[in-house]
């Protein structure tokens, strides 16, 4: 619990910058992103295929069996996606 506290900061200021980065009209990323969700993460729910297009035309989206710190939790997993991803691009 107590290295979850420095991300407290990180938080903050990312709950101020989402109305901002909401209200702006940025079009969608053209290059290829690849998204890695927990899918038991208690704080943040799955991206809908929608949600995604909006912020990216190329997205690949790989649910994990894992939390929040899908990097930590599953690094071998997450490092193999990333890996086989970057192959392709």
């Amino acid at each position: 619990f107590a290295s979850a506290i420095h991300f407290i900061p990180y938080y903050r200021t990312l709950l101020r910058e989402i109305p901002k980065e909401l209200s702006q009209k940025n079009p969608p990323l053209q290059a290829p992103v690849l998204v890695m969700w927990g899918i038991h993460d208690p704080f943040l729910e799955i991206p809908t295929a929608t949600e995604m297009k909006r912020l990216a035309r190329n997205f690949t989206l790989r649910v994990l069996e894992g939390a929040h710190w899908i990097h930590l939790e599953k690094h071998d997993r997450v490092n193999s996606l990333i890996h086989k991803f970057l192959e392709k691009v």
